[in-house]
């Protein structure tokens, strides 16, 4: 790997039109600073080349440039809200530069540590956007080709933000894959330590070495010299993250398994198989209060849409005369006949509204029922039953009358709402029925057998 001394390079007043306000990390090729856009009148981050005249190699120089283009031109076609977003590329003097959305957070490397585990709901949220945002990449032709801990952002809101696709791979006619080692050693796939091709497996593997490193606070191989490192990522098999953390879910275990096999046919194809499946595995966990701190509940509240409207200070109010609670699937939550002062918010899952049997609606996170309650008081009149793992949040009417008369008139407001948008859908439904056609035993003109025969 070229690398060129930075430590020395004094820090430029402008890039462009761009005013430098500070140094956020200088690494092998390079610096990045903040900077602020006047035009815009947003912060961003430029990452400034080292001063490219010190290469004398051209060889060495039309590599860096080329690396250059091809992450403007990769990330620059992405846009995708779990990806660093770049706003503009250019040159100024003998050093390029690249204008890209700054996030306000650190990256996940400070959480990948043993005495930094974070909450295992949370780690598969943020795995589950990484996927989002590879499967984005992928259909587009691009391989990261470095997913490691350091090239994930975390915002301040806990959303993850894909970064650094320096050694990317783009499927286009003029630009050919560089077939060597390339990325960082513990998180290569073994096809990239064979010097093979890199596919989106590659990058499968890499995030699955991520997980493993997440949820145990090691990597899978011994760490030691680069040799070691690759003999064991392509002869060895990593311990079961379960041998080393028993309390973790056997199905997550697999999933991570899957995620490094050797062979990348083996493995997911596809960052969305990835992220529905751990999505699934999170159901089979029972979640406590122990499990999910007050201030992730306060975040998740913050993010639903039902609490669109509502202020900060709102929601911690509500947060603290709220009681949280958890279902497995089947599990009833309200039984319909039965009398209760008291409404739900789905936080997390969906439930099945069902009325003598039959089913009425689904719901999803985000959604209230059992609103009719707190409003006339009255008995249940349908069934609600979890259909996945449900998280949930359950307020009586008394709770709601120690908040304030503003937030409890967010409440009524959003009931109002959600009694509309339910006898619309109920009219719809009505109309539908009636507008059916009704079944004919004759055969359709064309010879076809009627819509649903056999």
């Amino acid at each position: 790997m070229l690398r060129i001394n930075t430590k020395q390079q004094k820090a430029p007043k402008r890039i462009g039109r761009y005013s430098i306000l500070d140094t956020l990390g200088r690494g092998a090729s390079g610096t990045v600073y903040k900077a602020y856009d006047p035009f815009v009148q947003r912060h961003v981050a430029i990452k400034f080349s080292s001063d490219l005249s010190q290469i004398e190699d051209r060889k060495a120089r039309d590599q860096v440039l080329r690396g250059f283009f091809r992450e403007a031109y990769a990330a620059g076609n992405l846009h995708h809200p779990n990806i660093v977003a770049l706003y503009d590329a250019g040159m100024q003097g003998s050093h390029s530069y690249i204008v890209m959305e700054f996030v306000d957070g650190e990256t996940l490397k400070s959480f990948a540590r043993e005495d930094q585990a974070l909450p295992l709901n949370t780690t598969i949220n943020m795995i589950v956007q990484c996927c989002k945002a590879l499967d984005y990449a992928h259909d587009k032709g691009v391989i990261h080709r470095d997913i490691k801990p350091s090239n994930i952002l975390i915002t301040s809101d806990g959303d993850v933000k894909l970064a650094d696709f320096s050694i990317a791979h783009v499927n286009r006619s003029d630009d050919e894959q560089a077939i060597g080692l390339t990325g960082s050693p513990m998180y290569m796939s073994p096809e990239v330590v064979r010097e093979e091709m890199a596919g989106p497996q590659s990058d499968i593997y890499s995030l699955g070495v991520v997980l493993y490193k997440l949820l145990t606070g090691e990597v899978p191989f011994t760490p030691g010299n680069m040799h070691s490192v690759m003999y064991q990522i392509v002869n060895h098999s990593p311990k079961r993250i379960t041998d080393i953390r028993p309390e973790l879910p056997a199905k997550l275990a697999d999933i991570v398994e899957k995620c490094l096999v050797k062979e990348p046919s083996q493995r997911y194809q596809y960052g969305y198989d990835l992220a529905r499946d751990l999505e699934a595995s999170i159901t089979a966990v029972s979640f406590n209060e122990e499990q999910i701190g007050d201030r992730e509940k306060r975040k998740m509240l913050s993010k639903l849409t039902f609490f669109r409207d509502f202020r900060e200070e709102e929601i911690d109010a509500v947060h603290r005369v709220s009681q949280w609670l958890s279902y497995k699937p089947g599990e009833t939550i309200i039984q319909q006949g039965e009398m209760e002062n008291a409404f739900y918010v789905l936080a997390l899952g969906s439930v099945d509204v069902v009325n003598d049997g039959v089913l009425v609606d689904t719901l999803k996170a985000g959604e209230c029922f059992g609103e009719m309650g707190v409003v006339i008081n009255e008995s249940r009149s349908a069934s609600v039953v979890a259909k996945s793992f449900i998280l949930l949040m359950k307020l009586t009417g008394v709770a709601l009358e120690e908040t304030s008369l503003i937030c409890q008139m967010h409440f009524y407001k959003k009931f109002a709402q959600t009694l509309s948008e339910r006898l619309q859908l109920s009219n719809q439904r009505c109309i539908q029925n009636t507008q059916q056609p009704k079944k004919t035993s004759k055969p359709a003109a064309s010879g076809k057998k009627p819509a649903g025969s056999q």
